[in-house]
């Protein structure tokens, strides 16, 4: 039983797809043609040959008839884009623009098309915090519409393949705020925990009243984390040039780790929340989880 039915066609979107655990086909509309324009082409379930938008939409509709599904999915702003969306609509089938809410002055065709297609969608992804914003003004007047932040593909890509090249599989952690004193030994099992899943070292910089409360509450250490001395200020960004991951309470930290490239997770409120204007690198993730909830019918509050 097919569920979603995903639009793809151009090299950008190759990257940026999906797949859902749950049954969805992919079709691709054939509009990059030229193998030198295509890398990594992923698997599709629908190779179609670009005929002009009028039988693209035609032809996609024959696949979204066939198959039924829950949910149209379409990603960015191209001619693929916009066939999908307007094949979605003809069908009846609620669509999911992902790069949603995008807005510029310019007048070229890419915006004329992102607005076009969010016109025609009922859930927008956005990939930026203004993109979020922006969406709200033309969300919320209509009825039965729903706008998320997941943040840019492209970005959890460049994370991914950038701790290809790093070597170990290390993840730093600091912890210094007295707020967290109080529950330092779930912080602690949280960070094991995530180290453990994903076979990775924990390098925990221990702050000396850290410390202190280690022995002070007899904390127990979990497995994967050993404490280290901390370390000047230029040492350690030259270890979040080796790092994959970070975890911490600090607010200097935490622009730092987001600027080498890493992925970070605040411990706490952050106070740059802004430093997360492209999400967090887990893009596909959040948007697996709302799509999820779309599907199951249960409370999109995700």
């Amino acid at each position: 039983m097919v569920e979603i039915v995903q639009v793809i066609g151009t090299r950008p979107q190759y990257q940026k797809l999906i797949r859902f655990n749950t049954h969805d086909v992919v079709v691709d509309t054939g509009q990059h043609y030229s193998d030198s324009l295509v890398f990594d082409r992923p698997e599709v379930d629908y190779q179609l040959h670009w005929v002009g938008l009028r039988q693209v939409i035609r032809n996609i509709m024959r696949v979204i008839y066939i198959n039924d599904p829950k949910v149209v999915i379409v990603y960015g702003d191209t001619f693929s884009t916009l066939c999908g969306a307007i094949a979605a609509r003809k069908c009846g089938v609620p669509l999911v623009h992902i790069e949603a809410g995008v807005r510029t002055s310019a007048q070229n065709i890419e915006e004329k098309i992102r607005r076009k297609v969010d016109s025609l969608s009922t859930y927008w992804m956005c990939p930026t915090s203004n993109a979020y914003y922006e969406s709200l003004k033309e969300v919320i007047p209509v009825s039965g519409r729903r706008s998320f932040f997941v943040g840019v593909l492209m970005y959890e890509h460049f994370l991914a393949t950038l701790n290809s090249f790093k070597q170990g599989n290390i993840y730093i952690l600091t912890l210094h705020r007295r707020e967290n004193f109080s529950r330092l030994q779930e912080l602690l099992s949280y960070v094991s925990k995530e180290a453990v899943k994903n076979n990775a070292y924990v390098w925990f910089f221990a702050h000396p009243n850290t410390l202190k409360v280690i022995q002070t509450q007899k904390i127990t250490i979990p497995e994967k984390i050993s404490i280290r001395d901390t370390e000047p200020n230029r040492e350690m960004i030259q270890y979040l040039t080796h790092a994959k991951r970070v975890f911490t309470d600090s607010g200097g930290l935490v622009k730092e780790a987001y600027w080498s490239g890493c992925q970070v997770e605040f411990l706490g409120v952050n106070p740059w929340p802004e430093i997360h204007a492209f999400g967090t690198g887990y893009t596909s993730t959040s948007i697996k989880r709302i799509v999820g909830s779309i599907l199951t019918g249960v409370n999109l509050n995700v």
